[in-house]
């Protein structure tokens, strides 16, 4: 029995492939998760792009998109599709890649790359398995625009812990609008209960992120104030029930809702100077790892001076990956790194962002992990985390058992 998580990379092809199949992972995978930013190597570059996809089959499944140059331009554009698992949107606002999830394998995945370009971008994935997760579903819902309870039904079983991801579009997808002052959003929050977890909502100007949220965002053009937040309320029998506190129009969200295994969400703050941190309290070894963050202190206000986010995650010190993207008044910046599991920066002249902290995954341990940071500043950035890890070993026979249940009992 396990709970299996692999996190690893590849690279589009540049011309149509029906049946493009990603080997390696070492199981048959129950739910995909994808993240990229259109590089073909890693490093950085002078624009700012953020795709994230999810799948659970061939039916389930949606991706979101931003694209920013700058503030100063607003030329930016947020796009989300549910009739794909990957969709990366250009500069024009035209989808140069589009794949769907094909079947889930043996020993990876099959996708459909139905749109190519010249360009052989690296994607990043986590595969979710094992027979410790029993059920695996993509729920696609619309958040209430009025305050208060919302019960999302239709999942089939009861969760233990959910990934949410958006764009703040409310226009039923597939959606990709013009480029212009659409705002370049993207929200993620992670739960497994109430008071567990957190959330990160990114918009073209603002960040905002909270722990215990699992929808969150920033109401943008430098405002202090939020558009969009919610908090779990209970794991149903069905699906779940969230507490709307802050309502803004009919948002889709999608929710990749999980069963099995022991996952733990929380927080923690970046160590302040290099070396290593680490983790403890979570209650099991985990397999695998998810990180992210608006490169913002803990419980802090909407920052309105600039736009970060850090997604990463990991299985061991070998496998394991970020992105970030960032934008402050006059720079729109991003970086791809294979080498570590989270990176914070700041933008800079001629695509080439500074680097304030990074972390690579050192070990998965009896009861949390540790990350080894390279770089490290001042700032104790809060970083919120997900933890997977296989179900508690049954406890082993007491001696004499075998004796007991012998003849003449």
């Amino acid at each position: 029995m396990a709970f299996s998580t692999k996190v690893g990379s590849f690279t589009q092809p540049t011309s149509t492939n029906a049946s493009f199949a990603v080997t390696g992972v070492g199981f048959q995978p129950k739910a995909l998760i994808f993240f990229m930013n259109g590089q073909t190597a890693d490093g950085s570059a002078a624009i700012r792009y953020h795709v994230m996809g999810m799948a659970t089959d061939s039916t389930h499944r949606a991706c979101v998109s931003f694209y920013q140059k700058d503030q100063n331009t607003q030329s930016d554009t947020r796009a989300h599709d549910d009739t794909k698992c990957l969709v990366f949107v250009d500069t024009t606002s035209t989808a140069v890649v589009k794949a769907d999830l094909v079947s889930m394998d043996s020993d990876g995945f099959t996708l459909n790359f139905s749109v190519v370009d010249a360009n052989a971008r690296i994607v990043n994935y986590i595969a979710l398995g094992g027979a410790d997760l029993t059920n695996a579903f993509l729920k696609e819902y619309i958040q209430n625009s009025t305050t208060g309870n919302q019960a999302l039904t239709g999942v089939g079983f009861q969760p233990t812990s959910i990934i949410f991801m958006g764009a703040s579009n409310g226009t039923a997808p597939p959606n990709i609008p013009a480029t212009g002052l659409n705002g370049s959003n993207i929200i993620y929050g992670v739960t497994t209960g109430t008071s567990t977890g957190g959330a990160h909502g990114n918009d073209y100007h603002d960040s905002r992120q909270k722990a215990n949220d699992v929808i969150i965002r920033a109401n943008g053009g430098g405002s202090n104030s939020l558009s969009q937040e919610a908090t779990l309320v209970s794991f149903d029998s069905d699906g779940f029930t969230i507490n709307i506190g802050t309502a803004s129009g009919n948002r889709y969200v999608w929710a990749l809702c999980l069963k099995g295994g022991q996952v733990k969400a929380g927080t923690f703050t970046q160590k302040t100077s290099t070396g290593s941190q680490a983790t403890t309290g979570i209650g099991f070894q985990p397999t695998g790892l998810i990180l992210f963050s608006a490169n913002d202190v803990v419980q802090s206000a909407v920052n309105t001076s600039q736009s970060f986010v850090s997604f990463g995650a990991g299985n061991s010190s070998s496998s394991r990956g970020c992105i970030w993207s960032g934008v402050d008044a006059n720079h729109a910046d991003q970086n791809l790194d294979r080498t570590n599991i989270i990176k914070m920066m700041t933008p800079a002249a001629a695509g080439a962002p500074t680097t304030q902290a990074a972390a690579d995954l050192t070990s998965l341990d009896s009861d949390g992990f540790t990350l080894t940071w390279g770089s490290a500043d001042a700032t104790a950035r809060e970083i919120i985390y997900l933890a997977f890890g296989s179900n508690a070993a049954t406890g082993a026979r007491p001696k004499g058992f075998i004796s007991m249940m012998g003849v003449g009992m």
